[in-house]
């Protein structure tokens, strides 16, 4: 057994064997030592993950000056690494205080992206929002199938779609028992809608000219070609750009 595996190991008041707390891996003391050099946070994480269960912060620490390094380098590099090391999707904090404890299975992908974004900064929230959301949809995916599915931002986000129309069809079916007619329903979920600061693109029997990038055309139509609104259309206000979010349906005159 590597002396620096026999470092990591938390103290005890009772005699251990080695089957007590085998520490897994191939890394010798040496080649902990080049990791540590060259850079110091991937080493602690090294001494975590070889570690079978919880490890003390002087455990890890005890295994980078048993395998050569400095023992105040190795002080001060670690307080300097010790914030990132928590962020690492691996990384438990252990039943101790001063405990951490590698887990095979990471965090949930809206949490690592989360803890990404908040150590870089939202400098730019508008270009932050896109990004994360594009890259926590598609990790989602992978995480809503299988023994291990977690519950992810794009689970919420359907359930948040399924709440709305949810609200929106019981509105309208105590609307039409208390005799309210079709008119009286459209203005009251045009109400509903300024409200979230949806505003509408066109409306029905209205002409206008053709954009692919607004319109949904029921048959194909050439660009600028005048045609009727058939179903309107919204745009979010309050998005990055105000994006259309339902395109208005039209048809050729």
């Amino acid at each position: 057994m590597q002396a620096w595996r026999r470092a990591s190991q938390p103290a005890t008041v009772r005699v251990t064997t080695v089957s007590d707390r085998q520490v897994a891996g191939d890394v010798d003391d040496k080649a902990l030592l080049k990791m540590y050099a060259k850079d110091p946070g991937r080493a602690f994480l090294e001494v975590i993950r070889e570690a079978e269960g919880p490890i003390s912060t002087a455990g890890i620490k005890n295994a980078l000056v048993s395998a050569g390094a400095n023992k105040t380098d190795v002080g001060r590099k670690w307080d300097t690494a010790r914030p990132l090391i928590h962020m690492h999707p691996h990384v438990r904090r252990g039943p101790g205080r001063y405990d951490q404890e590698w887990s095979p299975e990471p965090i949930p992908s809206a949490e690592a992206v989360k803890r990404l974004a908040d150590r870089l900064g939202h400098k730019v929230p508008w270009l932050t929002d896109a990004l994360l959301t594009v890259i926590t949809d598609s990790l989602a995916a992978a995480e809503t199938s299988g023994v291990t599915a977690q519950t992810t931002w794009n689970e919420q986000r359907e359930l948040e779609k399924a709440q709305v129309f949810a609200e929106v069809a019981a509105q309208v079916e105590m609307l039409t028992w208390d005799g309210q007619d079709a008119r009286a329903i459209a203005k009251w979920l045009r109400s509903e809608l300024l409200d979230r600061r949806l505003e509408p693109i066109g409306s029905p029997g209205e002409q206008t000219e053709y954009d692919s990038h607004i319109h949904y055309a029921v048959s194909p139509v050439a660009r600028g070609t005048v045609v009727e609104v058939t179903r309107p259309g919204y745009r979010w206000l309050d998005g990055a750009g105000q994006p259309v979010i339902v395109r208005p349906m039209v048809r050729a005159r």
